[in-house]
């Protein structure tokens, strides 16, 4: 689903088993940016998903930004896919655990989550691989 043209373009990679019951979480990402000129562009992971899936939605939407919107697995994921890139990753936690938006001093809160993610200023952070894995 694609959403409005302009400067700013940002792709959310949405696990849905997160969120509220009574809204999802991609409705509540719409909803928050019908009023603005960012663009956005929501990929929803499938039940089965591969990064090759992630890449392919990632590289399709030529986003600015690329947004995991889950738990800390959903990030991991999406993170793989933007290694050795320069595009930047944010982080909407709606996981169980969060730890890593914790960490990072990323609000839980859905809303200030989303107003960090896209006018946030982007910071490098290093990534470790162990046994071939993203830590």
């Amino acid at each position: 689903m694609t959403y409005k043209n302009s400067k700013l373009r940002l792709l959310f990679v949405v696990n849905q088993g997160s969120g509220s019951k009574d809204e999802s979480l991609s409705e509540q990402i719409i909803n928050y940016f019908s009023e603005s000129e960012i663009g956005i562009e929501i990929f929803e992971l499938p039940r089965k998903c591969n990064k090759e899936q992630i890449k392919k939605a990632i590289e399709k939407s030529n986003a600015d930004r690329v947004i995991a919107v889950g738990g800390d697995g959903t990030l991991k994921l999406v993170a793989e896919c933007l290694l050795n890139t320069d595009t930047p990753i944010g982080i909407i936690p709606a996981g169980s655990a969060n730890g890593m938006a914790k960490e990072l001093g990323i609000p839980l809160d859905l809303e200030e989550a989303m107003e960090i993610a896209a006018a946030g200023t982007p910071k490098k952070i290093h990534a470790t691989l162990v046994n071939d894995e993203l830590c």
